[in-house]
């Protein structure tokens, strides 16, 4: 019997656009609160209120981006393609996508401490799409239950199946960049140089170091989380996952 379509319902999250307007806008904001302290704001209690002030303010935006960031997609799963419609809050097409399983090559798959499942598709023409899913599901409940992952998963697997019958190649899953020993490396240097950071700004201007150390430690903490979790879906988890057929479910 073929294997019918499945349709699945779900959000996006473009955290990926939000971040590229916080690396615009954040280092802006760091910069006057820097000047005010050093300019403006001579008493040390009111500059410890300004800096208060600073690292709240950012969370009263942070409910009102991410839901402009946010976009409803139906998916519809077949064993030759994904075909994914994108809407708005208002209901409007804002987006359409058909990605054929032929010509995929490869595909990543990263789950985020804020249980947002990102999986990148690598076409073989050499494009990648990128799918922020927000099932807000936790990268086992993900595996283990109907999701948005557990159904590419399945279709994945099934194309394989089928990949030596037909001719052609399988999907292969790439290792992502955080996983890697370069990535590894690469936390490492982060790690040196926000230490560096730290003493040079401790030297010149405690309060600036109040300022910038939490973001550092921050940014830092979020890529090692990352790290952590895709190590250990790549060893662990990975090689054990079972398809779970979503007509079933």
């Amino acid at each position: 019997m073929d294997q019918p379509e499945i349709k699945y319902s779900t959000t996006v999250y473009y955290s990926n656009k939000l971040a590229q307007l916080l690396l615009f806008i954040f280092p802006l904001w760091i910069a006057l609160v820097m000047f005010i302290l050093r300019t403006v704001v001579s008493d040390g209690t009111v500059q410890y209120l300004v800096i208060i002030f600073a690292f709240a303010l950012p969370f009263f935006f942070k409910k009102p981006l991410r839901n402009y960031y946010t976009r409803n997609i139906l998916c519809t799963f077949s064993p030759s393609a994904i075909q994914i419609l994108e809407t708005n809050s208002a209901g409007k097409q804002t987006n359409y996508t058909e990605i054929l399983f032929s010509e995929i090559a490869s595909y990543t798959c990263t789950f985020s401490p804020n249980n947002v499942t990102c999986i990148r598709i690598f076409t073989k023409n050499n494009k990648i799409v990128k799918l922020p899913i927000y099932d807000n599901m936790t990268m086992q409940q993900a595996i283990q239950n109907r999701s948005f992952f557990s159904i590419f998963y399945f279709f994945i697997c099934l194309y394989n199946s089928n990949a030596e019958k037909f001719g052609t190649d399988n999907i292969a899953y790439r290792t992502t960049f955080i996983a890697t020993k370069s990535g590894s490396i690469l936390a490492s240097v982060l790690a040196l140089i926000s230490v560096i950071l730290s003493f040079i700004l401790l030297r010149s201007n405690a309060m600036q170091l109040i300022v910038v150390l939490p973001t550092i430690i921050g940014i830092y903490g979020i890529a090692l989380a990352f790290r952590v979790s895709n190590i250990r879906y790549r060893t662990k988890i990975f090689p054990s996952i079972v398809p779970i057929n979503p007509v079933e479910d």
